[in-house]
């Protein structure tokens, strides 16, 4: 009861997190993402740089999403393979995070 519970939650907080990244990417509201990155960014920049932002967003939630639903099943394997590719989406979209703060010299790069 407690681990498709838990599940429901983490597929839900997924598609939130891929939800607020495609609003950040597709209507580019930077005010989403943080106060700060919102005065530093350059009007020219702000396109780019949304949409990177948005899609480590996508990333992150759509793993999430992933691992939720292999969590659902009754296959302990399922749940590994769920975790590793959560654990990977989790890198992959923080190197994201952390190129595109640099890229535009936001975040503790400014």
């Amino acid at each position: 009861m407690i681990s498709s519970t838990f599940s429901f939650i983490v597929i839900l907080m997924g598609f939130l997190f891929s939800l607020i990244g495609l609003i950040i990417w597709k209507k580019q509201k930077i005010t989403l993402i943080n106060g700060y990155n919102n005065r530093n960014v350059k009007k020219e920049d702000v396109k780019g740089y949304t949409e990177s932002i948005g899609k480590a967003y996508i990333i992150m939630g759509t793993t999430m999403m992933i691992l939720g639903i292999l969590g659902l099943l009754n296959n302990e394997n399922y749940k590994v393979v769920g975790a590793i590719v959560y654990m990977v989406g989790v890198v992959i979209s923080i190197i994201k995070f952390v190129k595109t703060q640099k890229k535009y010299r936001t975040g503790i790069w400014s």
